[in-house]
């Protein structure tokens, strides 16, 4: 379904277990926005919807309280992917950045060993 396998593993997972009985009611994650860093939130809500689909109910530690049926749940739902998006790809300028730096100061970008 996507091109991350280990969430593929686990949806074909779920989808065993509760082909015939519901054995697995629910995913709990720390974060909502552990379920996915998108580039693009209609990415985070389709892999929410993929795992919904499998009979299971999300429960997300940091938003207890939170419907997400209401439209206030829901914006508060896409503004959590919105950030998350956002803080991943600041991740990873400040990780390119880092590389850069320790190249042009002569070391390896991976290594504390002088070049």
């Amino acid at each position: 379904m996507t091109n991350r396998k280990e969430f593929d593993n686990c949806l074909a997972y779920l989808e065993e277990q509760n082909k015939i009985h519901q054995k697995i009611t629910h995913f709990v994650v720390s974060e909502a926005s552990r379920i996915s860093r998108p580039d693009d939130i209609a990415e985070a809500f389709m892999m929410e919807e993929a795992i919904k689909s499998t009979g299971v109910k999300i429960i997300s530690l940091d938003m207890p309280g939170i419907d997400e049926s209401t439209d206030e749940g829901h914006l508060f739902k896409t503004l959590t992917y919105a950030i998350a998006g956002y803080e991943r790809k600041k991740i990873k300028k400040r990780v390119f950045n880092g590389k850069i730096s320790r190249l042009k100061n002569g070391y390896r970008p991976f290594s504390y060993m002088p070049v």
